[in-house]
């Protein structure tokens, strides 16, 4: 009765055309950022790159070639056979970033193999399952999963169906020798390939400490967008922080991942951090002036200052093949005039980022006024 009372004297109270808001939500959040350089981080993404010549040639194909010719002059064929057996298991390299950023500090090569060698077994093939996409999210029974990772047969096999011949064969193997497989392999390779510290991780800690220096005071996914050059990503349930890793040896790619809530950004250092010569030009003018010059990107760009495109669509706007309206993308979002959005689906749209071309204009004054800045915003 009183409820039938107020909703009728509320019919009687005309309300403005505007909906009047009161935000309560806490503006202040911030999703935690962390920066880390590490040996461990450059030997996975290593690992990954190697077998990308197999897996994506297209990808492997603008990767510096003196990274390959060094790992082929020296990696015994034995070795090699088993990576060639495992091509279509790249990812068990990024799965294993999650596992090697929880592991003990300082993160050396040696700590973090016998870290591995000591991961719960099932735990370790539970989450490379997660990282090939066998998730419950995607309609995969958690049970069947669980089941799966501990080495039960039939579970693997209903799990198995869609994936790579090689993930199979690996899954098919007990939990513990997987583990201790893997182990081996990676001791192995770090043996036989020699990776130098000394010349490799000071450039990528300079980068950690700019991005770092940078994240001050700056929200994460525009710490995110600046060093990846354009890509952002949707807040999602769960998500706890975020990990930005420079590498060196994945350049120009950037590589994500996730791990307990953890998504983690794999980006390539940046330019300036290798060149230690001041009157050089910054990378990212260079390659902001570069991009510009073709008529096709300059065509794509005013297509998305009208609202973002998934790539099918500029395709079909432009009438170009896939992979050269992919290839002009890559490298405007790689100049940072364009982002692409990661969300909670599988599809990617593409925008212009909003202050690109006057940031341009200010970069390209400064450098030619003689006072070329290192201030890694300027990225």
């Amino acid at each position: 009765m009183v409820y039938s009372m107020l909703i009728e004297q509320l019919t009687e109270i005309p309300m403005s055309t505007t909906p009047q808001v009161r935000d309560y939500t806490d503006h202040s959040r911030r999703l935690p950022l962390h920066v880390e350089a590490s040996p461990v981080f450059e030997f996975l993404l290593g690992l990954f790159t190697y077998q990308a010549r197999d897996e994506d040639p297209d990808m492997a194909a603008q990767v510096d070639s003196t990274f390959f010719e060094h790992v082929d002059a020296h990696i015994s064929d034995e070795v090699r056979g088993i990576l060639t057996r495992l091509t279509g298991c790249g990812e068990l390299w990024l799965t294993l970033i999650g596992v090697a950023y929880t592991a003990p500090k300082p993160h050396t090569l040696e700590g973090f193999f016998d870290h591995v060698a000591g991961y719960d077994p099932v735990e370790l093939r539970k989450r490379l399952l997660n990282n090939a996409g066998v998730t419950a999210w995607r309609g995969f029974d958690p049970a069947v999963i669980d089941a799966a990772a501990a080495g039960e047969h039939e579970a693997i096999e209903q799990v198995m169906t869609g994936q790579g011949a090689a993930l199979s064969r690996v899954f098919r193997l007990d939990p513990v020798k997987t583990r201790d497989d893997l182990v081996s392999l990676m001791r192995r390779i770090h043996d036989e390939v020699p990776f130098d510290e000394k010349a490799v991780m000071p450039a990528l800690r300079r980068d950690a400490a700019a991005t770092r220096a940078m994240a001050e005071g700056t929200p994460t996914g525009e710490v995110v967008e600046t060093v990846t050059r354009g890509i952002t990503f949707a807040m999602q349930p769960g998500m706890t922080g975020v990990v930005l890793i420079p590498s060196l040896v994945i350049r120009p790619w950037v590589m994500i991942t996730e791990h307990d809530g953890l998504r983690f950004f794999a980006y390539p250092v940046a330019e300036e951090h290798l060149n230690l010569d001041p009157a050089a030009p910054p990378s990212s003018l260079v390659d902001t002036v570069k991009a510009l010059g073709d008529e096709r990107r300059l065509r794509i760009l005013y297509l998305l200052n009208e609202g973002p495109l998934t790539l099918a669509e500029l395709v079909e706007k432009l009438d170009l093949a896939k992979s050269t309206a992919h290839h002009h993308l890559r490298t405007l979002r790689t100049a940072g005039l364009t982002r692409v959005i990661v969300g909670g689906d599988d599809e990617k749209r593409h925008e212009v980022r909003g202050n690109a071309l006057a940031d341009l204009g200010l970069a390209l004054q400064r450098y030619v006024n003689g006072s070329p800045s290192d201030d890694p915003t300027d990225r």
